[in-house]
């Protein structure tokens, strides 16, 4: 009962309070790219049905399966259990054949599930790497027809970083967040590209201090200067 207790104290304080943080940030970059470029924010978030359809319907099909082929390997230890228990009645009957074939024949099937899961799982991480590769090109195609149309003005900043920028962790398990990134950003206006970069990396590290790095931490900060070559 102590371990039962125990495990589901531990879902809800892991699993539970990932998935609550995990929808608390989607929210918080929905709205702050919905602010700066309500166009673009839906481009990039068209992606999201056809995700969540294909997350459903195959781990769906995914669960069932493996849940198919614990059943058959708690038949097969069950059958084994059995065998072994009667040892001698099976030697004294000459139904080893028999027994054996019962074990083989379940087995097979566990073996056939096994294959059948595994390439469930191997489609679905192909369609969903697919579905995100092609909403990002979006995304970027969008984006470069945006700035050819003026979207961006000669001068503007574009920053691009990972998500181990916002997501990079102090000793307290705090995250850097997207807030701390924008008032750092804040102080830095009319800055060379260099000095906001070196800012902003000097940022995230006093915030992390001696925290580990659980996360790559990539930037690129950029000028625009128009599409005037002349």
């Amino acid at each position: 009962m102590t371990e039962d207790v125990t495990s589901v104290g531990d879902l809800f304080a892991e699993s539970i309070g990932a998935i609550a943080q995990g929808a608390l940030l989607l929210i918080g970059m929905a709205i702050v790219s919905f602010a700066l470029d309500p166009l673009l924010a839906l481009v990039s978030f068209f992606a999201m049905p056809a995700l969540a359809l294909l997350s459903y319907r195959y781990r769906l099909r995914v669960r069932q399966g493996a849940r198919a082929q614990r059943a058959h390997e708690g038949e097969i230890a069950s059958l084994a259990g059995e065998a072994l228990s009667a040892m001698s009645v099976v030697k004294a009957s000459g139904s080893e054949r028999f027994e054996g074939e019962r074990v083989h024949v379940r087995s097979a099937e566990r073996m056939r599930i096994g294959i059948e899961v595994s390439r469930l799982q191997a489609r679905f991480d192909g369609l969903i790497g697919v579905t995100s590769a092609v909403a990002t090109a979006l995304v970027i195609g969008l984006g470069v027809i945006r700035i050819s149309q003026g979207a961006l003005s000669p001068g503007d900043l574009v920053i691009v970083c990972s998500d181990g920028v916002t997501e990079a962790r102090n000793v307290a398990n705090e995250e850097f967040g997207q807030r701390r990134m924008l008032d750092t950003l804040r102080g830095l206006h009319g800055q060379r590209p260099e000095m906001v970069l070196e800012k902003l990396v000097a940022a995230v590290k006093e915030f992390s201090r001696n925290a580990p790095q659980a996360d790559d931490i990539t930037i690129l900060v950029l000028r625009y200067k128009g599409t005037d070559h002349s």
